[in-house]
Parts: C-alpha cells; sequence; structure tokens
C-alpha cells in the first residue's frame, strides 16, 4: 500500500534533528532578562506594600484573562512552556556558555572570546586596561546594547550594520526568496591612520544551509585592510531543514599596538527569513490547523512591551506580516489585540516524491494593552519551527518601543523596506 504524502512528509520531518550540540543562547538571554525584569517589579512592589493583594501581577499569568487575551485555547500553559517530550536538548546551553563573565546571556548569545568584562573591539588606543600582553580581546560590554540591538534589527530588514568599533565597522545586506537566500558583508578599517592586519572573516559551516558551489564562506586568511580600506564577502546559501540558532560569523584581527581581537556574532540570517505567507488561509481554516496540530508542537513565552500596546498595533502587524513575512488572518477572534498569522517554513530538501518540503506554522500574538505584555504562541508541523519562530518574535518585542522617539525607535523597529530578491 503506497503511503499518503503527508504521512511521508511528517516522516521525513520528523527524522530532521535539531542542530547537535548547540544551546538557544538567544532564548537564555530574553528569559534572563524577563526574569530580571520580574524580579525588579516584585522587590519595588514589596517596598511600595507589604501587604498581600488579591491583584498580584504574575508575569505569566496576567497575559491570559486580561483584555489582550483571547481566552480560547488558554490551556493552562503560561509564560515560557516549551511543550514536552521532543528535542529539548535544543534549549539546553542556556546560562552556562560562550565566553560571557558570569555565565551571562549576552556571552552566550554572541560567543565572545575571553572575559567579557574586558575592554576591547578595537578602539583608537584598543588595548583594555585588564589585558596583559598576547591576551585576546573580545567585545566590550559598553557596546553590548548596541550589538544585541543590531543583530534585532538586521533580523528583520535588507540593510543593517551589525558592529561597529573604534576600528571595524560591519554592514549586511541580505535578499531572500523562498528557501534561497543571498547576503553581501561588508568589513570595514575605519581608522584614517591604522591598519588593520591578520585579518580573518568567516561563517561558520552549517548542516541546515547548504552552500552555492561559487560561495566562499571566507576571506582571504590574515588579510590587511589598510586606513579607510573595506572588503566584501557574497554567500549564496539555501536552507535544508528546520534550525533554532542562526549561523555565526567569526571574525579575529590585530589591532593598533599589536593587541588581538577575536569574536563571534550571530549572524540575522534566521528561520523567518524563509518563510513564505500561506496564500488563502481564512479564519475557519486557521482555527482547524490550529486544533490539529498537538501541544507538543507548540512553544509559547511572555514578554514585556515597550510602548503602550494600545497605540503599537499598526506597527506590530506591519512586522509580523513583512518583517516575520507570515500572513495576517483576519476574523480568527473578535479581539483587536489578537493577531493571528500563517506561513510555510520553505526547504531545498525534498521527499519521496520530488516535492519540496516545507513546514506549515501558525501565530498567536495576544497583545494585552491591561498590562502591556505580549503572549507569544507558536505552532508548527515541527517544534523546531516553532521555537525559532516564538524566539524570534520575542526578540522584535521585548521591550521595543513602537513610537517614533521611543528608548529603541530612533528609528524604526521595522523598516518597511523590500526583503525579497
Amino acid at each position: 500500500m503506497k503511503a499518503k504524502r503527508g504521512d511521508v512528509v511528517d516522516a521525513v520531518l520528523e527524522a530532521m534533528p535539531p542542530f547537535p550540540g548547540r544551546g538557544n543562547a538567544l532564548e537564555s538571554l530574553l528569559k534572563k532578562k524577563s526574569e530580571k525584569s520580574k524580579d525588579t517589579a516584585e522587590k519595588k512592589k514589596d517596598s511600595d506594600d507589604d501587604s498581600d493583594s488579591d491583584d498580584d501581577d504574575d508575569d505569566d499569568n496576567s497575559v491570559s484573562g486580561a483584555s489582550g487575551s483571547d481566552g480560547s485555547d488558554d490551556d493552562g500553559k503560561n509564560g515560557e512552556s516549551e511543550s514536552s517530550g521532543s528535542d529539548d536538548d535544543d534549549m539546553g546551553g542556556g546560562g552556562s556558555g560562550g565566553g560571557g563573565s558570569g555565565g551571562s546571556g549576552v556571552g552566550d548569545l554572541l560567543d565572545l572570546m575571553g572575559d567579557s568584562d574586558e575592554g576591547g573591539g578595537g578602539g583608537g588606543g584598543g588595548a583594555s586596561t585588564n589585558s596583559s600582553g598576547g591576551d585576546v580581546q573580545g567585545i566590550s560590554t559598553a557596546i553590548m546594547p548596541k550589538v544585541l540591538d543590531c543583530f534585532r534589527k538586521g533580523c528583520v530588514r535588507g540593510k543593517q550594520l551589525l558592529y561597529m568599533d573604534g576600528a571595524l565597522q560591519i554592514g549586511i545586506q541580505q535578499q531572500y526568496t523562498g528557501h534561497q537566500g543571498k547576503i553581501m558583508l561588508f568589513v570595514a578599517n575605519k581608522s584614517q591612520t591604522n591598519s588593520v592586519t591578520q585579518l580573518n572573516v568567516e561563517i561558520e559551516e552549517t548542516t541546515f544551509l547548504a552552500w552555492a558551489p561559487n560561495t566562499s564562506r571566507s576571506v582571504k586568511k590574515n588579510s590587511t585592510l589598510q586606513p579607510g580600506e573595506q572588503t566584501k564577502l557574497m554567500v549564496q546559501f539555501m536552507s535544508m531543514k528546520p534550525f533554532v540558532s542562526p549561523p555565526e560569523l567569526r571574525l579575529s584581527y590585530v589591532g593598533t599596538n599589536g593587541t588581538r581581537y577575536k569574536y563571534a556574532l550571530r549572524l540575522p540570517v534566521v528561520l523567518t527569513r524563509f518563510i513564505a505567507p500561506a496564500a488563502g488561509m481564512n479564519a475557519q481554516k486557521y482555527t482547524g490547523l490550529w486544533q490539529t496540530i498537538p501541544d507538543t508542537k507548540q512553544a509559547q513565552a511572555v514578554c514585556d512591551a515597550g510602548s503602550p500596546i494600545a497605540s503599537s498595533m499598526g506597527p506590530i502587524k506591519c512586522l509580523v506580516k513583512s518583517g516575520l513575512r507570515l500572513g495576517i488572518v483576519e476574523n480568527v477572534t473578535n479581539n483587536q489585540y489578537v493577531i493571528c498569522g500563517a506561513g510555510s517554513f520553505k526547504t531545498g530538501s525534498k521527499d519521496s516524491n520530488g516535492k519540496q518540503l516545507m513546514v506549515g506554522c501558525l501565530l498567536k500574538l495576544e497583545c494585552n494593552p491591561s498590562n502591556n505584555k505580549y503572549r507569544v504562541t507558536v505552532r508548527a508541523h515541527h517544534l523546531d519551527v516553532a521555537k525559532a519562530v516564538k524566539t524570534i518574535v520575542i526578540n522584535q518585542l521585548s521591550g521595543v518601543s513602537f513610537l517614533p522617539g521611543g528608548p529603541n525607535s530612533q528609528d524604526a523597529p521595522y523598516d518597511g523596506g523590500a526583503h525579497g530578491m
């Protein structure tokens, strides 16, 4: 008996393992940020009012049941709710890892080399006061917030500065269509007087991206950039299977006074870049599909808004539709603060019949203007897709102001520009 195509596709997708041995550091960073905000709020509340109150603001429960929550599909999962039973090793490396001082989530995300408390990143004089001869310097903690903000914006923009210090500037241009992508990296020596020597730039090899035959993932080893000079690296690739953590850009160079710098940045080549909006999706179909995807393939999290939700719904919908490439599904609920989206993650892999494999994905974004929180719930036919989309959405929303002139809005969180080839 011939198996149905749907059964074959499900079997192939289930056989796609998560990227081995890599913790989802961005997830850890966002979770720690949320916990820190919660602790701060609780301490402030305790100092203001020592008595118990029935309307305590529980960080996770507060979203469900308020005016921004749909009420339906509320199965009691509050806050950071990863469905149990599959691929949990994806979430493993959260607090332990990649070189950040004290196990900081920032260190995990950027895979800093050396102690993150050290100065670094090139600078006019370059060397950290904590360094000794021969030490390798990482990214300065002073510029870390800007680096994180650049990564966030790079996940939804065509052009974005990724990194800048006193010596180097790194920019990226990105184009995507379906499962195919193309990026151009620009690495420039900002100094007008000093050369950058022994420059090495390389994009890591991955199992989830396939590189075009004529693509080089690195610049010429031990290159030299003269004052004001820049080098370019163009890479073409296609997605082959779901992934949670984006690829690394590994960079090292020798700056002024012979100081050596070495660090890795996450490239904003995220899973949502390979999503296309679902065609012909209506409220009835969305609801039916939502109910057919089991809880074991659901990812959910709660985060704080950075601007009043009531006045931010327009830009948020624009972000979901254009920045995250999910089609907006209207009339799923009569709650104006619930955004439903649908799309499919495209891959270059084929099933046994030669058909292109793709993974359906549904988003429910509940925006609560009463306590200014978001609850993000994603269901997909592959758990890694749900995890990745949830993490990216949280990264785009957590603490971000969508108002002109807001704390993170000197330029818009999503610029609305072209994002396809």
